[in-house]
């Protein structure tokens, strides 16, 4: 396990919830050589995928959201990826976006030098950033508002034909 950096939290696999925003993480680059490290096939993104959908499902059940941002190092396949091996994105990424329907994917990986390169694209319900060399996104996040439980019931009953019930919300009063 990965220590957790100072005033940060490791995403990989993971989900968190700050102040109302759900992030999830997926790390590492496309397999190009043979560095054990933060390197996967395409097969070996997808178990990631598989092990951090639980957390997923429960922040669906929990929040009515799957997600709003996945922070990811390498780009989805085709979009902001590049032809050469260690500059390919990953298809899976393509499915989590359909499946997941996070607001924004985040990632890196790709340098950027030139300011005609397309740098955010819309896939599916998700808008795909290149965040190299940084983006400021300044949105607020999409918040579930659970209704409040009542602290008084709204009507009071009475099993005694005798007593009537009152005006009063005072599970007490009769």
């Amino acid at each position: 396990m990965v220590a957790e950096p100072l005033g940060a939290v490791n995403l990989h696999q993971r989900t968190f919830n700050e102040g109302g925003l759900i992030l999830a993480g997926l790390e590492g680059s496309i397999r190009y050589n043979t560095a054990p490290r933060y390197q996967y096939t395409q097969s070996e993104m997808w178990m990631n995928i598989w092990r951090l959908a639980p957390k997923l499902l429960i922040n669906r059940i929990r929040y009515g959201r799957y997600l709003d941002v996945l922070v990811a190092h390498s780009p989805p396949w085709e979009i902001h990826d590049q032809d050469d091996r260690p500059h390919q994105g990953f298809k899976s990424f393509l499915t989590f976006m359909r499946w997941f329907k996070p607001r924004y994917l985040l990632h890196g990986h790709i340098h950027i030098y030139r300011r005609d390169v397309i740098t955010e694209t819309t896939y599916a319900e998700t808008q795909v950033i290149n965040a190299y060399p940084y983006k400021v996104l300044d949105q607020s996040p999409v918040l579930r508002l659970r209704r409040p439980k009542p602290s008084k019931p709204l009507i009071a009953y009475s099993m005694d034909p005798k007593r009537q019930p009152s005006q009063s919300h005072d599970k007490n009063t009769f």
